[in-house]
């Protein structure tokens, strides 16, 4: 939620430090969950950023598949 590189950091930059602001305030936010915040400064129609946390990959037996379904579930429900 706080902005890396990729795409991630890309929106981060386009919206502005208000983004990061945003993402602060709905943290933590747990692997497989999503939540959402206003878009700030990116260009119109664009009014919200949905953020998720993907699993982190530990060979396929922990429960990453589910995590990362739970993730894009979530961002629809959210949407």
């Amino acid at each position: 939620l706080q902005g890396g590189g990729g795409v991630d950091g890309a929106l981060h930059r386009a919206a502005g430090p208000e983004l990061a602001r945003a993402g602060r305030d709905i943290a933590p936010c747990r692997p497989g969950d999503a939540k959402a915040t206003p878009a700030f400064r990116l260009s119109p129609p664009v009014r919200h950023v949905i953020h998720t946390v993907g699993p982190v990959w530990r060979g396929g037996g922990n429960g990453e598949r589910d995590t990362l379904a739970s993730c894009y579930r979530r961002c629809l429900e959210v949407a």
